[in-house]
């Protein structure tokens, strides 16, 4: 998750994102205090100016082709 502050999230957008993947994927979920105390460590960090961008297509390209490769 250290990737969405990376990205230049604020807090209020990691602990939102925190808040699913605690209820959804941990077991037993973690308290509501301690996923807040995450969120505002990884908010601490600056927003990286270099952040890598995703290949939705496999080729290094941030956007998908605008047309069907294949």
């Amino acid at each position: 998750m250290g990737c969405l502050r990376r990205r230049g999230m604020g807090e209020a957008e990691i602990l939102a994102a925190l808040q699913v993947a605690n209820e959804q994927r941990c077991q037993p979920p973690l308290e509501a205090e301690e996923v807040e105390k995450i969120a505002a460590s990884m908010a601490r960090y600056e927003p990286a100016a270099d952040a890598a961008h995703i290949s939705l297509n496999g080729h290094g390209a941030p956007q998908p082709p605008r047309f069907n490769l294949t």
